[in-house]
């Protein structure tokens, strides 16, 4: 089996196997350690010694709150899992570790020969790669014993790493960091404790059900959930932003619209009560049945209202689920018949572990709430028009941007200017005021420097000009001596020279000028370190420009005709 999983053998650079073996180690020593003091740990760690945490790690009562105290499990952050599962950290309960902690058993004694040599027939795909990594060799080994891993965002980063060949500088990874693990990188980046309100690290790390947990889940339909009362309301609401907004006229567009209803906070501020008679049924519903939010906090990602008109694709994707968001509620708002009065399709189905469809027969007025992981799709609308209101919650704060926000900490861009953004406005205008200050003080600068330079040199040169025409004068016709002529030259050039290093030092002032007000520019004390450093980066490009679009002025055909 090809792969740097079995490394160091067959010419490989890891050292994988040395890692199995002493995790065997470690779970022996856990076990002996256990013997001897007459106590078993409830839970076990796995971990990398070069974490850098940038958020607090969930509490354990998140995690019993996610099925029960007795309940097994594994969670595993989310990150660089190449085609298989994040290695680098994991916890998990104290019946899970023989299993999590047993591949070099498995190689030993051959039991993982069945599902390294012959992954295709355990999976049934075929679009892994043939080549088998240590995270591919770990997702394996657990689901050939029948374990569900569950999923929580990444707190912890791998500490920043020297420049090579497995520790590269990325893009997108803030000021040209270099990161073993870019993914993990920028996802511990978005949940550190500067970003994320005092007291939400923990529970914020705490993500979704794993998807292949949430298939076993099941749907729960609460009948005339809304009466005609409330569905108007949410109706004329949505009627009102269809008209502040420009929609796409193609029949594609006309078949499927979306409105997104939390848009500036209009669909919690226009309709509170009903707002809250949802949250409620989420909360009861998930307390009851599934206990992902436990007492942790939970807010709106996204309130969408949809309207098929048939002929209508739906939403054919079998596979279809809300990543990233807790628990999801549908509400029926209305399923009009047609011109000639039928209305056929808009099925809700859930694809099941059976690998069957499971209907949801509803009428108007009725809820769905599930799991947002479970697969989830909708037939087409063939005739007829169906409305549906959608609600997703989630750990990341409550949003009100117009679309499906995947922002998980911070501020979305697409969110509108709030009133406690002040401050972060006045920065911005401070970075804007000491940059245009800077420019102009560079303008006006050059520009004196370039006229009194010109100013200087014709005047030198009138003078020199004179003076020698006048020496000259005076030996030739008056001495008649050819040796004072050429003294008067060379004193001439002489005086030149001068002149060009009077005009260098003049220059290399100015910028020595520039580079001191760029420098105490840069170390503003009212600005932040990412501001100093767009500063640092700004100046001189503001610098190259005025100089370049000089030269091109000067060196132009049209200016130099001008100047002659």
């Amino acid at each position: 089996v090809l792969g740097h999983w079995i490394g160091p053998f067959a010419a490989q650079t890891s050292m994988a196997m040395y890692q199995y073996f002493e995790q065997s180690v470690g779970l022996r020593l856990l076990q002996a350690f256990e013997r001897r003091n007459q106590h078993r740990y409830r839970w076990v760690v796995y971990t990398r010694s070069d974490l850098w945490w940038k958020a607090p790690h969930p509490p354990l009562k998140l995690f019993d709150a996610r099925g029960g105290r007795d309940q097994p499990g594994i969670f595993v952050p989310w990150g660089e899992d190449y085609h298989g599962l994040n290695d680098r950290f994991a916890l998990m309960r104290r019946s899970e570790a023989e299993v999590y902690f047993g591949r070099w058993e498995a190689l030993v004694t051959g039991q993982a020969r069945r599902y390294l040599i012959y992954p295709d027939n355990f999976l049934r795909v075929k679009w892994y790669p043939p080549d088998m990594s240590q995270e591919r060799f770990l997702w394996l080994h657990l689901m050939d014993h029948g374990r569900m891993v569950r999923r929580f965002a990444s707190c912890a980063e791998v500490a920043l790493c020297a420049p090579g060949p497995m520790c590269k500088r990325s893009w997108w990874v803030k000021e040209g960091a270099t990161s073993k693990y870019p993914t993990e990188f920028r996802l511990a980046g978005l949940l550190s404790m500067e970003s994320m309100p005092a007291g939400q690290e923990s529970e914020t790390c705490l993500q979704s059900m794993e998807v292949l947990e949430a298939q076993l889940t099941r749907v729960v339909t609460l009948p005339s959930f809304l009466d005609a009362g409330e569905i108007a309301s949410i109706r004329q609401l949505a009627g009102e932003m269809r008209s502040r907004l420009k929609l796409n006229a193609s029949d594609e567009a006309r078949a499927w619209q979306v409105l997104f209803l939390q848009m500036e906070g209009l669909f919690q501020a226009r309709l509170p009560e009903l707002f809250n008679k949802l949250r409620q049924a989420v909360l009861g519903t998930d307390r009851a049945h599934w206990g992902l939010i436990g007492g942790g906090t939970c807010h709106l990602r996204v309130a969408e209202f949809h309207t098929h008109v048939g002929p209508s694709k739906g939403l054919p994707d079998p596979h279809h689920f809300d990543q990233d968001s807790l628990v999801t509620i549908d509400v029926i708002l209305g399923m009009a018949q047609d011109s000639r009065g039928q209305f056929e399709g808009g099925c809700f189905r859930t694809l099941e572990v059976d690998g069957g469809f499971a209907e949801h027969p509803v009428s108007v007025g009725d809820a769905l709430l599930f799991v947002s992981h479970k697969y989830h799709c909708v037939t087409p609308v063939v005739t007829g028009c169906r409305q549906v209101l959608v609600l997703e919650f989630w750990r990341g704060p409550e949003r009100c941007c117009n679309h499906r926000c995947e922002t998980l900490a911070g501020r979305c861009m697409l969110e509108p200017k709030l009133k406690d953004e002040v401050p972060e406005l006045k920065q911005e205008l401070k970075f804007f005021i000491i940059v245009v200050v800077v420019v102009v003080f560079v303008v006006v600068f050059v520009v004196v420097v370039v006229v009194v330079v010109v100013i200087v040199v014709v005047i030198v040169l009138v003078v020199v000009l004179v003076v020698c025409l006048f020496v000259c004068f005076v030996c030739l016709f008056v001495c008649c001596c050819c040796r004072c002529c050429l003294f008067s030259l060379l004193l001439s050039c002489s005086l030149l020279w001068l002149f060009v290093a009077v005009v260098v030092v003049v220059v290399a002032v100015g910028v020595v000028a520039v580079v001191v007000v760029c420098c105490c520019c840069c170390s503003c004390p009212g600005l932040s370190s990412r501001q100093r450093l767009r500063l640092s980066h700004t100046l001189p490009l503001c610098l190259f420009l005025i100089v370049g679009l000089a030269l091109r002025r000067l060196l132009s055909p049209g200016s130099t005709a001008r100047t002659r």
